[in-house]
């Protein structure tokens, strides 16, 4: 990944060379989309359900993750990974095909988070990502860190969409609900919406 954009020496079989720039990250082809359907049940339980699709470098980078996981630990190696995110519970993934480059890598993730949320009784609570991608939006916000720099950051070109369903169980009747978010920087931008139905 810190290659990009630098120059390269490209020799062929029968010893022909040229140089060539690497192409740089470009948001077109370096892609994270996210489905999650999360289900909120009356003891204050989560349950969720993953799809995570990856392309370009993203896609680079999660087949070489899923590929050093060897079979039959899925369930310790995502352990781990909830109680890193402060997230208690249980998990499992169902691999995708890492070695079929012609398509996006794919992968899905089913998890439980006993007790999540407090109820019943009046709260605010941020809502869950299970083990759904290390390249999530929070993820990305998180390698920004402070407000204020001294020192540029590198980050590379990306475009991250994450939709997620949330259901609520019926004895639970939100009173607000996060208001829409739009940031634009020179480089970027944010876009949240939050809809409810029923």
């Amino acid at each position: 990944m810190t290659l990009r954009g630098k120059p390269a020496l490209v020799v062929s079989d029968i010893g022909q060379a040229k140089t060539v720039t690497l192409p740089l990250s470009l948001p077109a082809q370096d892609q994270v989309r996210v489905a999650m359907n999360l289900v909120v049940e009356a003891d204050g339980t989560v349950r969720g359900h993953a799809d995570v699709e990856s392309e370009g470098m993203f896609g680079l980078i999660a087949r070489g993750l899923m590929g050093t996981i060897p079979q039959g630990v899925e369930a310790q190696v995502v352990d781990k990974v909830l109680t890193k995110t402060g997230q208690n519970g249980s998990s499992g993934f169902t691999r995708g095909k890492p070695l079929d480059l012609a398509i996006p890598h794919r992968y899905s993730t089913d998890f439980t988070l006993p007790n999540y949320i407090q109820l019943p009784g009046p709260g605010a609570f941020i809502v869950p990502q299970g083990f759904s991608s290390p390249t999530n939006i929070a993820a990305t916000f998180e390698q920004l860190g402070l407000s204020q720099r001294t020192l540029p950051v590198p980050l590379q070109g990306r475009r991250i969409e994450e939709t997620i369903t949330l259901q609520l169980p019926e004895t639970f009747k939100p009173t607000a609900l996060p208001s829409g978010v739009q940031l634009k920087w020179t480089h970027g931008s944010y876009e949240s919406k939050v809809k409810a139905e029923g």
